[in-house]
C-alpha cells in the first residue's frame, strides 16, 4: 500500500512536469510510520504546493544506518531534483533517532533560519511523543505557510522555469511621484515661511550681533578613582536535542540549507 501511494504521488507530479521539472512530490515511508489516509491527504497538498513553488517536496522515513543525517538528506534531495534545483525534504531516521530538513534552490530563501528552527522544534516534540502523523502534517503545513508569507524583506516573483526573480523595491513611477511630492512640500514650506516673516529676498539681512548671545562658563572635573567590573558571559545553550539549523553548506556538487534535531 505504501508503494502504491508513492506511485500516486509521482503520477500526480507529472501533471506539472511541463511547468517545472523539479516540481514533483513523494512520500517514501520505509519505516512505516505514516497512516495511509494521512499519506494520501498529504500527497494532494504537497502536489499543490509543488506547482506553486516550482519545487520538489518530499518526505522520507527510514531505518538506514548513517552517522550523518545531513549528508544523507542532502543526497536524497539531490537524487530527486538535482543539484541546486528547487526542493525540500523531511527525513526521519528511526535508526539514529534524528530528523533533518534539507532545502535547495529557492527553498533556501523561503526557509530562513528563524522559520527552520521553529519548525524543527515543533516537529521534534511530535517525534518525541511518537506522533508521526502530526510531525509530517506539520511539515507540510509549514511549506504552505511560508510560501504564503513569502521571502522576508524581498519583492519577487517565481518565473515559469522556477527561477526566483527579485524585483526592484521602488519602481521608476514611484520614484518620480516621490520626487514631485518632495518638491511640492519644500516649495510650500518656503512660501509659508517667507509670508510669515514677510521676508524680502535680496535685501534681507539677519543682525546676528544684535540677536545672538553667548556665555562661556569654565568648569574643571578631577578624576578621583575608577572601577572596573568584570563578569563571565555564559555560552548560549545548545539546541534542544543536539540539533542545528540555518545557514548554507555544500554537499557533493550543490549548495543546501536546512537543519536537524535528535529525538
Amino acid at each position: 500500500m505504501k508503494k502504491i501511494f508513492f506511485l500516486i504521488g509521482l503520477l500526480l507530479s507529472l501533471t506539472f512536469a511541463a511547468k517545472a521539472s523539479a516540481a514533483e512530490v513523494g512520500i517514501q515511508d520505509d519505516a512505516s510510520l505514516i497512516d495511509d489516509s494521512v499519506e494520501a491527504e498529504l500527497l494532494e497538498k504537497m502536489t499543490t504546493e509543488a506547482e506553486l513553488l516550482h519545487s520538489g517536496i518530499y518526505i522520507l522515513t527510514t531505518y538506514d544506518a548513517t552517522d550523518d543525517n545531513q549528508t544523507y538528506s542532502d543526497n536524497y534531495l539531490a537524487s530527486k531534483v538535482g543539484y541546486n534545483n528547487n526542493g525540500i525534504v523531511l527525513v526521519i531516521n528511526m535508526n539514529i533517532r534524528n530528523m533533518h530538513i534539507s532545502t535547495s534552490g529557492l527553498m533556501i530563501d523561503f526557509w530562513t533560519q528563524s522559520r527552520l528552527n521553529t519548525t524543527l522544534d515543533e516537529i521534534q516534540e511530535d517525534l518525541k511523543a511518537s506522533q508521526y502523523d502530526a510531525a509530517v502534517t506539520l511539515f507540510t503545513e509549514r511549506v504552505s505557510k511560508y510560501r504564503k508569507e513569502g521571502i522576508p524583506g524581498k519583492s519577487y516573483h517565481i518565473s515559469a522555469n522556477g527561477k526566483l526573480v527579485i524585483q526592484k523595491a521602488i519602481s521608476l513611477t514611484e520614484a518620480t511621484i516621490a520626487a514631485l511630492i518632495g518638491l511640492i512640500a519644500s516649495g510650500a514650506f518656503f512660501i509659508t515661511t517667507r509670508l510669515k516673516y514677510q521676508l524680502k529676498l535680496g535685501n534681507y539681512h539677519y543682525d546676528y550681533q544684535e540677536n545672538s548671545h553667548i556665555k562661556l562658563i569654565e568648569n574643571n572635573d578631577q578624576l578621583i578613582r575608577s572601577f572596573v567590573t568584570t563578569r563571565v558571559i555564559p555560552k548560549p545553550p545548545s539546541n534542544n536535542g543536539g540539533g542545528f539549523g540555518g545557514g548554507t553548506h555544500s554537499t557533493g556538487g550543490g549548495s543546501f540549507g536546512g537543519g536537524g534535531r535528535s529525538f
